[in-house]
């Protein structure tokens, strides 16, 4: 065997394998598609490789039936509730009988109570009707009197629209333009409904 170095085969070998490895990139720098995997591919690899526990699979059925149930909950009530109450306005007392409807209309009712706005900004006198009148349904009085002032007032428009609104709405059942001796049109009556027995 002649000596002199390694034979003329082998170093074209490795000039050939440097040449091919130079262009050799890291699979970790590559997009997945390069790689020859899918989305589903990636997703099973990415799995966890275990099932799970009975505990998980229980905590996972019960929260499906815990929707079930909520669902069809929202939908019985939806289903049950009550059509919303008529929009109360002067003149407009679809809650009375014709006898109580002219005695209000003409101020024969027994005042229990009056609140006066004269003075309040919209936001306190929206406050001070709203307790006014949840104060007095709550204490049994029938028929109460809320001053706004006369003219084209903020309040002598609000107060119509605040008397429509929860939670107030439900506890009244008409209101009126009072007459003269009891404030003309800067005042209304507000005909509240009685308080159910509740029961020992």
């Amino acid at each position: 065997m002649a000596r002199g170095g390694p034979p003329k085969k082998d170093e074209e070998g490795r000039s050939l394998w440097a040449a091919v490895t130079s262009t050799v990139r890291p699979l970790g720098d590559r997009p997945m598609q390069a790689r020859g995997l899918d989305r589903s591919e990636r997703d099973r690899r990415d799995a966890p490789s275990h099932p799970l526990s009975d505990t998980d699979a229980a905590k996972a059925a019960m929260r499906r039936r815990i929707a079930r149930v909520a669902a069809h909950n929202a939908e019985t009530a939806k289903a049950t509730l009550a059509p919303a109450p008529p929009d109360l306005a002067p003149g407009r007392t679809p809650g009375l009988d014709r006898r109580s409807a002219e005695r209000l209309r003409r101020g024969k009712l027994p005042i229990d109570g009056r609140l006066d706005l004269h003075g309040m900004s919209r936001e306190a006198a929206h406050a001070a009707v709203e307790a006014f009148v949840l104060r007095a349904h709550a204490t049994g009085k029938r028929c109460v009197i809320v001053v706004t002032g006369k003219g084209r007032g903020i309040l002598k428009e609000s107060a119509p629209h605040w008397l429509n609104l929860p939670p107030l709405r439900d506890k009244i059942i008409a209101i009126e333009t009072c007459r003269p001796e009891h404030g003309g049109d800067g005042a209304l009556y507000v005909l509240l409904r009685r308080q159910r027995d509740r029961g020992p």
